[in-house]
């Protein structure tokens, strides 16, 4: 009867042992699948970053040719000509005033 007892609490102790086990394994688990995902996201921004630059870099006029940033700049529509003419300069600056809040009394705000 001694044997079969001292069986019985290595049995527990194993099964204690390995669902702890089990825990650690599901959460690291869980932690690679967000880390991988991370990883892909910083991948896919890290390969558009590399796309800019050298999309930017070819248009420097480092010599190859092949056009990039403004080789052929666009043609000013809807009035962006007069803005950069120097109508823009006032037109800009209104943009910067401050925002006025005009609340009634009757709303419950105390100024």
């Amino acid at each position: 009867m001694a044997q079969v007892a001292e069986l019985r609490k290595e049995n527990q102790q194993i099964l204690t042992g390995l669902n702890a086990t089990m825990q650690n394994y599901v959460s690291v688990e869980s932690d690679h699948a967000i880390l991988r995902a991370h990883m892909a996201e910083l991948s896919h921004r890290l390969q558009s970053l590399d796309e800019i630059v050298s999309f930017v870099s070819a248009g420097s006029g480092n010599g190859n040719g092949n056009g990039g940033f403004m080789a052929h700049p666009e043609p000013l529509a809807y009035g962006m000509a007069d803005l950069v003419a120097g109508f823009g300069n006032s037109y800009w600056n209104c943009l910067s005033q401050p925002i006025m809040m005009v609340v009634s009394a009757n709303h419950g705000f105390f100024f």
